[in-house]
């Protein structure tokens, strides 16, 4: 299996993103230059990532098409300058195809069903929170401003330690070692 390149580096990038984008929506200075960066930063990343990968499916390239175009369109669309009209529209159809391919590597068969359950709650309450908080600004109610940090922020904890929780919960659930399994072979 071929080791990802850069997929540190780009979640980092994607929780600046995430982030600037939290301050766009809260009007907290300084999103401007954080969404500039983290936009510019995922699409660089991820473009570089791209280019070094030796064997490219078609959903690698609908993959890096996606990223590179929903970073410009989205800070195009944020700052208001020239883009395609329905590009968005583009993006989502792409990001739906890309769902629909990848699904099955969005939850590992692998894993515990305790640590999806997990997973997919903190996922789900995140989203939930974010959506939850953009329907509750619409309407001026309260407490939109909280549930919108809320799944913002709950992201981009997920983002970043997700697959070190993951990693550590699969170890500590394996019955045998590396250590066990090579004593009983040179054993027998």
């Amino acid at each position: 299996m071929q080791k990802k390149i850069l997929t540190y580096p780009i979640k980092i990038a994607l929780s600046i993103f995430l982030i600037g984008s939290l301050f766009k929506v809260m009007h907290w200075p300084g999103a401007k230059m954080q969404i500039i960066v983290g936009a510019g930063l995922v699409a660089i990343l991820y473009t570089i990532r791209f280019l070094a990968k030796k064997e490219k499916d078609a959903i690698d390239l609908v993959k890096f098409i996606w990223i590179v175009a929903a970073a410009y369109f989205y800070v195009a669309s944020v700052f208001h300058w020239p883009s395609l009209n329905y590009g968005i529209y583009i993006i989502d159809i792409m990001g739906i195809y890309w769902l629909y391919e990848e699904w099955g590597n969005i939850v590992k068969p692998s894993w515990n069903q305790n640590i999806k359950n997990h997973y997919t709650g903190i996922i789900t309450i995140a989203f939930l929170s974010i959506f939850g908080g953009y329907s509750f600004k619409i309407m001026h109610w309260p407490y939109a401003n909280l549930m919108i940090i809320i799944g913002y922020v709950g992201l981009v904890i997920l983002l970043l330690t997700g697959d070190f929780i993951l990693k550590t919960s699969s170890k500590k659930h394996n019955p045998h070692s590396d250590i066990i399994d090579d004593e009983m072979i040179t054993n027998k």
